[in-house]
């Protein structure tokens, strides 16, 4: 086996997208600000624990006195999977970079998969050409830049199509197509388009297989390998009476959350149309669909249709935001790259031209790129879908807070207190030995505190849970919002605050969350003469918080 591993080579061409790529994918990663769905996915994952930090979406951890076994198999929105890999990497060191690295890893061997696979059914041009467009694609950077689940899925579905082809050619494939398949719906629910568009290639193309026991024995090991979120939607059915979030809202059965929309909401081809164009830029989402039309009047990449067909009509049930039209970058690069390639070989069309146009497409989409990700401020960001991509990796100075948190609670040495999460980690023993009260807080006398955080209420959701959340529910640091101080401060004690209050710089708040109070406390903090001691900047160095720290009365 070593002696194999000794002999795997990789094409040279293929190494150095995988160079280039890295680099775009891991320049001031950290600093790309986790401020969706990312955030929250982080830092469950650091944990492994089902909760959204939030009464407004409650999970099987507040619903039971005690955590039902089953409840360990999938969370209450998504398969397990990517949390229970994501947690591996944090568990290493918990970082923003490191609840990133797993999908640096994931989208890096995508472009592997898509090399090879594309090597083998289609030739070594349309391989270089359709990993390199994938590379310097705005919307995959973005996602894997960002930290969104999709760079993880994106993978397992072009593992699961690449041993699909496998299987197709020869029988021996027919477990790691099933187990891949197994993983693509551990991963994320969205990847159910997949099945209808194998099953359609299937019966258009290969339908003698269906005569054949291995195509139903990959089936039973999809089924074997699927079986957490089988058994545990049965068993929150049987216990509950409704499904997990994503099936209740599916199957429109009464459940306990209220949320109904799914990301963006995109309810019509067109407006999904420009969504995608802006995120993976028109001319490129245009030359593909051209790409698609050549390729299937010679009755090729019919499964590459299907799944766009299908991915289209979920998307437009469900709705999508950008992190979920990722899924479209898989089905993209090869009939934009068969384009190029027809191009390059069309007879009545001097070769100079053909490689000068690819040439230019591939720089233009590389600038974009780069002005998209990797600049602090990219130029025209007005020209969504052609100088930038829609899906732009920001900075809204959390990581600078995040750093700052750091330094203030080792320089001021303030402690860990009482459990705030005590009764909901109490029905988890596991959460309590890792996350419960530490034996130095009990010896401190309750509800006083020497030192107290106190975050902008303001702050969106979004990204306040990483710094200030996950500090509190893991490591009991004194951290209260300014609705909380409110409402605690006549029953308790507080000798230090240090007072956090965002501007309009970072990610707050739209008008209807919108409440006064932290702007009341502020001004009546300068009106006793309390003026900011620090200030936290932006990448680009606008003002994100001023730091007010001042003995309470």
């Amino acid at each position: 086996m070593f002696s194999k591993l000794q002999n795997l080579k990789i094409d040279k061409p293929l190494l150095y997208i995988l160079i280039i790529t890295a680099f775009l994918m891991l320049v001031r990663i950290s600093q790309v600000d986790f401020t969706g769905d990312n955030s929250h996915y982080a830092v469950r994952s650091l944990g492994y624990v089902d909760t959204m930090f939030s009464d407004q979406q409650t999970t099987p951890l507040n619903w039971f006195e005690h955590f039902p076994w089953w409840a360990n198999l999938s969370f209450h929105d998504h398969p397990a999977l990517l949390f229970f890999v994501q947690h591996i990497f944090l568990s290493i060191h918990e970082s923003i970079f490191f609840a990133k690295l797993p999908y640096v890893l994931f989208s890096l061997g995508t472009l592997i998969l898509v090399y090879q696979g594309a090597k083998e059914n289609y030739g070594e041009d349309i391989a270089f050409w359709s990993t390199l467009f994938l590379a310097f694609n705005s919307l995959f950077l973005y996602t894997v830049r960002a930290g969104y689940m999709e760079a993880g899925v994106i993978f397992f579905i072009a593992l699961t199509l690449f041993f699909f082809s496998r299987f197709l050619k020869q029988e021996k494939y027919w477990w790691y197509f099933g187990v891949s398949l197994g993983l693509c719906f551990l991963a994320k629910y969205s990847v159910f388009f997949l099945l209808p568009a194998l099953f359609g290639y299937i019966l258009i193309k290969h339908r003698g297989i269906l005569k054949r026991k291995k195509i139903y024995l990959a089936l039973l090991l999809f089924l074997a390998v699927a079986s957490p979120i089988i058994i545990y939607n049965l068993m929150m059915y049987k216990t509950t009476g409704h499904f997990d979030y994503q099936f209740s809202r599916l199957f429109h059965t009464a459940n306990p959350w209220v949320a109904d929309e799914v990301g963006g909401a995109v309810m019509n081809l067109w407006g999904l149309f420009i969504l995608l164009g802006k995120a993976v830029l028109f001319p490129y989402l245009i030359l593909s669909l051209i790409g698609l039309i050549c390729a299937l009047s010679k009755k090729k990449m019919l499964l590459i249709a299907g799944c766009i067909l299908f991915l289209t009509g979920m998307f437009v049930i469900t709705g999508a935001s950008y992190n979920h039209l990722n899924l479209y970058n898989l089905f993209l690069v090869l009939p934009l790259a068969y384009f190029f390639v027809t191009l390059k070989n069309w007879q009545k069309l001097p070769k100079m031209i053909s490689k000068t146009f690819v040439y230019i497409f591939t720089a233009y989409i590389f600038i974009t790129a780069v002005n998209s990700h990797i600049l602090i401020r990219p130029f025209m960001e007005t020209g969504a879908g052609w100088f930038v991509s829609g899906a732009v990796n920001k900075n809204v100075g959390i990581y600078q807070l995040d750093r700052y948190l750091d330094k203030l609670i080792a320089d001021n040495n303030i402690l860990s207190i009482r459990d705030g999460y005590q009764e909901l980690k109490n029905k988890k023993p596991s959460l309590v030995d890792k996350y419960g009260t530490k034996p130095e807080a009990l010896q401190l006398p309750a509800r006083q505190f020497s030192d107290m955080i106190v975050y902008d209420d303001n702050l969106n959701w979004f990204v306040e849970l990483w710094p200030f959340k996950r500090r509190r529910f893991y490591h009991n640091i004194p951290i209260l919002s300014t609705e909380e101080l409110k409402r605690f401060a006549p029953e308790a004690i507080f000798e230090k605050i240090y007072f956090i209050k965002a501007t309009e710089n970072t990610a707050i708040e739209g008008p209807i969350a919108w409440t006064d109070f932290p702007i009341e406390f502020e001004k009546t903090l300068i009106d006793k003469g309390i003026e900011p001691v620090d200030y936290i900047y932006r990448t680009d160095g606008l003002l994100a918080f001023k730091v007010y720290i001042f003995e309470f009365e």
